[in-house]
């Protein structure tokens, strides 16, 4: 799972400097405070990791923005609100987590362990090892507990086991459906009428597969009468599986539009259970996944609803958003600084936040 957090520096006047170490509320969240202190500490370990922090802000500027202000050793201001937002986030987790008395595993830790090297790699858990080994040992730690508190609740949210090979078996026995590969043959037609005419020729009997042949303009399956093999649901457009897996064997489907002008006709030919040992791989994907919609939808509902409170200095809060609007003065803010890597919720922000970003 792909997790994406911009931490940014402390907007200061330019006068301050903004490595501020003070117990000092950045914000406070439901009674929570992130204190200047919490802010400047993971800025400092972030600066500290200097080839993290140049591709970070090559991402940002692809996007039109900054994460390095034009001034040497300072940042852009606008980051300010992104690293608080991200605290208010974590500490709204950490809370839910305590409240819920959840205890992460071993298979939990080490779960969440692997998803934090994998996304500071991008992928490449090597790479990530090796980004995360630049950071101070008490920020590695950090982001250790950021992500296991995520990992333990996004799984505690859907009932399910947090690491480890249950996840997968959990899901799979949940699941059945996911996990059952539908056999189908299409048409592909440009004109509806056609299109209505063929479902309801094929519902009186006739043999779809003359009809494909006939009039498909899909040229990968026209030749062999439409038949397109079997596929697991995820294996179809999010907007074909529902119709596809609600239609009876030997059923064809309405025609779908393609979004372009033309149709599809789906016959499904037969129905495959798989087992799990087939599967296991998807089911975990499939698994992990729901776990962090869920728990994204949780955070973003937490968030709607805490009380949160800003320090001007570093901006509004903004309830409707969920997102922090920077001062108004566009002063770049020297010290020390940067960004956090992505956490585990992975909350998309809107297009005018900060882009997604490398790292965690």
């Amino acid at each position: 799972m792909k997790r994406v957090l911009a931490l940014v520096l402390c907007c200061c006047a330019l006068a301050v400097a903004c490595a501020e170490k003070s117990n000092a509320p950045a914000a406070t969240v439901n009674g929570t405070t992130v204190t200047a202190k919490d802010l400047a500490d993971e800025l400092d370990a972030i600066k500290a990791n200097p080839e993290y922090l140049n591709a970070l802000d090559t991402q940002f500027k692809q996007s039109g923005q900054a994460a390095v202000g034009s001034a040497p050793g300072t940042f852009d201001p606008g980051f300010v609100g992104t690293v608080l937002v991200r605290q208010v986030q974590f500490a709204l987790t950490h809370s839910e987590v305590q409240r819920r008395n959840l205890e992460a595993s071993d298979e939990c830790k080490a779960s969440a362990s692997n998803d934090l090297t994998q996304n500071l790699g991008q992928g490449d858990a090597q790479k990530g090892e090796a980004t995360l080994a630049k950071f101070p040992e008490a920020y590695r730690n950090r982001l250790q507990g950021w992500y296991v508190d995520e990992w333990v609740l996004q799984a505690d949210l859907v009932h399910q086991p947090c690491g480890g090979a249950g996840v997968a078996q959990a899901y799979f026995d949940t699941h059945p459906d996911d996990f059952t590969q539908m056999c189908v043959s299409l048409a592909a037609l440009n004109d509806k009428n056609l299109a209505n005419s063929i479902v309801a020729q094929t519902r009186a009997g006739a043999d779809f597969a003359t009809l494909a042949q006939q009039y498909s303009t899909d040229a990968q399956t026209a030749s062999g009468g439409g038949d397109a093999g079997c596929h697991l649901p995820a294996e179809f457009p999010s907007t074909i599986a529902p119709t596809v897996q609600a239609t009876q064997v030997g059923g064809v489907t309405d025609p779908i539009s393609d979004n372009g002008g033309g149709f599809y006709i789906i016959k499904v030919n037969d129905r495959k259970p798989q087992a799990f040992t087939d599967v296991s791989s998807e089911a975990e994907q499939l698994a992990l996944r729901d776990q962090a919609v869920e728990l994204r939808t949780w955070l973003s509902h937490a968030l709607t609803d805490a009380k949160v409170t800003v320090n001007p200095r570093y901006g509004t809060f903004d309830p409707s958003t969920g997102q922090i609007t920077p001062p108004a003065s566009n002063s770049s803010a020297p010290g020390s600084g940067s960004q956090a890597p992505p956490s585990a919720s992975d909350v998309p922000a809107p297009a005018s936040e900060a882009p997604s970003t490398p790292g965690p």
